[in-house]
């Protein structure tokens, strides 16, 4: 929910995508196949790319989080539920900043300590409440 809109990634097969509201025979807002994403917005516009590397999207399913130059600002709520934190941006500037990055079996502070290092931020962490700044 704090995503505002979804994203769907094709390992295999075909995917259409309606509007909740659609009925069966409307034409879908978009067919997806094998290695395809589509983004859909809270308002329902999709953008779609071809050829991602599906394995980074479905990495969770074998206890791995991976981004691949994702913007922090969409990074962010990923760790925020892959460590069960609650993770704040001090400022919109700072979620531009890209992500690429790998985790798997390590904890929270060792996560933070990288991104940390790896775009240059200031990690402030009291419990399960963490604020991402500038350094």
């Amino acid at each position: 929910p704090e995503t505002r809109g979804m994203r769907v990634v094709v390992a295999s097969g075909i995917v259409a995508i309606r509007t909740p509201v659609a009925r069966a025979d409307t034409p879908p807002l978009v067919t997806l196949t094998k290695g395809m994403l589509a983004r859909l917005d809270a308002m329902g516009t999709a953008t779609v790319r071809q050829g991602v590397d599906v394995d980074a999207y479905l990495a969770w399913t074998h206890g791995r989080l991976v981004f691949d130059a994702m913007p922090l600002r969409e990074a962010a709520p990923e760790i925020s539920r892959w460590y069960d934190l609650d993770i704040t941006l001090a400022d919109s500037a700072i979620g531009e900043r890209r992500v690429t990055a790998s985790f798997q079996g390590e904890s929270a502070m060792s996560a933070l300590r990288r991104l940390e290092l790896a775009l240059n931020l200031r990690v402030e962490r009291h419990g399960r409440i963490v604020k991402l700044r500038s350094s």
